[in-house]
């Protein structure tokens, strides 16, 4: 069986050489010892440019043998076809060697250096040797005959059978068959029939001149454009066919003195090789077309990444401090169920406040789920009638964190007509410009800064969305190249400089528009204009600040700018002081006094619940926290949260050591995620700190280390 299976495709081979030297011997002329064009040299051709190297001999084994058997048949000596059978072998052999080393891909006659590559180097050059070989042999046994008559006409017939032939078998093996539609395979047919006919009725039927001709070559367009190198390879078969079959007939309206064959030949090599090269230019066309696509949904995609790329620990820090809170309700929910059985648990509202903050804290890591879809989600094709208020409450959301440590944030949502877009890349151009305008601001200085988000209708009737910054602006010399792909002026690793590149795309798609406008070191407004769609009416207008967000900004200039220098990444830092604890929480060697700063009210209860029999102050403000300090107040335990809209926590740091040093002593940070290089490098510096969500026995067990320490000196203001 496995011998059989080997042995299949020479046979078929064999049996496929066979029979077209039995057509080529068919279709010569009364007149002549070879016809029009020779069929079997491009089978030879294909099929060893379709089998490996090693193989080849095998191949002219079963040609040879294929060449004795049909000479034998067309009364020829044996001698005579093994002379042509040899011929072959070279013309052949000499081909497939030389397009082997020229085009190292597979053929498959979709790419124009591949049908010269045919037409040059197999059709034109290689068939030198067959026909020199053939006219020899001729000459020796006719003496009588002209050499250049006849080694031209062996030379042509041999060129236009490889020609014809071998791109149709390369074409048509090169790549799987898929099945077409009904209406491909009656167009397919009309055009064989009408094609057929029309060559019929031009070469049988011509009147001396060769204008009538032409008249075929709309229909081998039509080959080449509607079904590529397959269908114009199969035109050509079909037209070479029937030319052939009239001028063996002596049919040809054209023809010379001697009844020559070449007036046939040279219209066939003229329009086949137009054709078959139409037919590569076309579909290496249509493949640069589906390349370029392709390229456009990756850097799509690259932008989408580097979105939430830049995101990401932000989320993280968003999602770890409600995760923070609900941990230590938790925990401490169990320890008073626990102490139930003993009489000695807290109140009834007290464990019913403990319940609703953790569910408050599990509803919003749900919401930054759910908001983290928008850009997850794969990419889609399909619009449909899209609210603008709900995307820029979209964006808002998944984008809070990287703009409130950064800048106050304002909302005005006006009325705008609903707009067709596929949602989720409209929410990505929102998100882009959100985080260019939040990059574009230094950290901790969110009370001298802002971004302020407007939605309106524009007077021309678009929808208009305006996010605008009090960043440090676009350079003059910059603003030309900022919609320029892979153009960023970020440094290296932050960014891929195709956020913009692929707004203006997305936008540009839609049929709308991004403008902008920016002042160096005072900001700059994008502006994203989209055309109404018909559907319902206006959205409803609304002023919503984000949540927690001050007033809004002043009436100055407010010109996002993606432009502006963002500090290098860096790695995590370890943690420098690992905190450990006990199962059960440790008898305090004395009552600590502990301060808790973060601007999550929640993360400040839950910790005074952990640490119930100590002191605990709760401040949601980093500047309150530094008042107190200055002013003498000192505590056994600073747990300061990182990253605050106002005053970080490293800002804190520095002000303390430059007026008060003896007070970072205490300090230790809480970090739901260095998000920022600055944050990343401050913490590997060596100090102390908690990974949000933590859990009671490593806080307990930090303040037991320091409460062993002696307790602080204090100097009331």
């Amino acid at each position: 069986m496995t011998l059989w299976v080997k042995t299949m495709p020479l046979l078929l081979f064999a049996i496929g050489h066979f029979a077209l030297l039995r057509a080529g011997d068919y279709l010569n002329t009364h007149h002549s010892d070879f016809g029009a064009f020779w069929p079997a040299s491009g089978w030879f051709l294909a099929g060893l440019l379709l089998s490996k190297r090693d193989r080849w001999w095998r191949l002219a084994a079963a040609a040879m043998a294929a060449e004795l058997a049909s000479g034998a048949l067309a009364n020829r000596s044996l001698f005579s076809a093994a002379i042509y059978g040899a011929g072959d072998v070279l013309e052949a052999s000499a081909g497939a060697w030389l397009l082997r080393r020229t085009l190292t891909r597979r053929i498959t006659c979709e790419r124009v250096p591949e049908v010269f590559g045919i037409l040059a180097l197999a059709a034109l050059l290689s068939t030198t040797l067959s026909a020199t070989i053939g006219t020899l042999e001729v000459i020796w046994r006719l003496p009588g005959r002209a050499f250049l008559d006849t080694w031209l006409s062996w030379w042509a017939g041999d060129g236009l059978g490889v020609l014809v032939i071998a791109p149709f078998v390369l074409s048509w093996t090169g790549r799987p068959l898929r099945l077409p539609s009904w209406r491909k395979c009656l167009e397919g047919l009309a055009l064989a029939v009408s094609l057929g006919f029309a060559a019929a009725v031009v070469l049988e039927h011509g009147d001396g001149g060769l204008e009538l001709q032409y008249v075929l070559l709309p229909f081998l367009v039509w080959a080449a454009l509607r079904f590529g190198a397959r269908g114009a390879s199969a035109a050509a078969v079909l037209l070479a066919g029937v030319g052939a079959w009239c001028t063996s007939h002596g049919w040809f309206a054209v023809t010379l003195p001697d009844d020559s064959n070449l007036p046939l030949q040279l219209f066939l090599l003229v329009t086949v090789s137009t054709t078959l090269l139409l037919a590569a230019a076309l579909s290496e066309r249509l493949q640069a077309e589906s390349a370029l696509r392709e390229s456009e949904l990756r850097a799509e995609q690259a932008s989408r990444l580097a979105s939430l790329g830049t995101l990401a620990a932000g989320v993280a820090h968003e999602i770890n401090n409600p995760l923070t809170f609900v941990s230590a309700n938790l925990e401490y929910l169990g320890e008073q169920l626990a102490e139930c059985g003993e009489r000695r648990c807290v109140t009834g509202p007290e464990l019913m406040a403990v319940l609703r903050e953790a569910q408050q804290g599990a509803s919003r890591v749900a919401d930054i789920v759910r908001d983290l879809k928008m850009v997850s989600r794969e990419v889609e094709s399909r619009r449909g009638v899209v609210d603008l208020h709900d995307e820029v409450r979209d964006a808002l959301r998944l984008t809070a964190n990287e703009v409130r440590h950064r800048a106050r944030l304002s909302v005005e949502l006006g009325p705008v007509p609903p707009v067709e877009a596929p949602a989720r890349q409209l929410g990505q151009v929102l998100v882009n410009l959100l985080v260019n305008a939040s990059q574009a601001i230094p950290e901790g200085e969110a009370s001298r800064h802002w971004i302020r988000v407007t939605t309106r209708t524009a007077a021309d009737g678009r929808a208009e969305v305006e996010v605008a910054d009090s960043g440090a602006g676009i350079p003059e010399a910059l603003r030309a190249r900022i919609f320029e792909p892979f153009f960023t002026t970020k440094p290296q690793g932050v960014g891929t400089g195709l956020g913009l590149s692929i707004c203006s795309g997305i936008v540009g798609g839609l049929g709308g528009e991004i403008a902008f406008e920016s002042e160096e070191g005072k900001g700059s407004v994008f502006r994203v204009l989209l055309p109404p769609c018909d559907g319902p009416g206006h959205s409803e207008a609304a002023t919503a600040p984000a949540p927690g967000s001050p007033a809004a900004p002043p009436a100055a200039f407010a010109p996002a700018s993606s432009s502006a220098p963002a500090g290098s990444s860096a790695p995590s830092a370890p943690k420098a002081a690992p905190a450990t604890g006990a199962e059960a929480r440790p008898a305090a060697a004395r009552r600590g006094r502990v301060l808790v700063v973060d601007d999550e009210p929640l993360i400040g209860r839950s910790v005074r619940r952990m640490l119930a029999g100590h002191d605990v102050e709760v401040l949601t403000d980093g500047r309150e926290a530094l008042v107190r300090l200055l002013a003498g107040e000192r505590f056994d335990l600073v747990l300061c949260d990182l990253m605050m809209p106002e005053l970080t926590g490293m800002a804190l740091e520095e002000k303390l050591r430059e007026l008060v040093p003896e007070a970072c002593a205490a300090m230790v940070y809480m970090t739901g995620g260095a998000f920022t290089p600055a944050a990343r490098d401050f913490l590997a510096g060596g100090r102390c700190y908690l990974e949000k969500p933590f859990q009671s026995a490593e806080l307990l067990g930090l303040l037991e280390q320091r409460l062993a320490s002696p307790a602080p000196a204090s100097r009331d203001a």
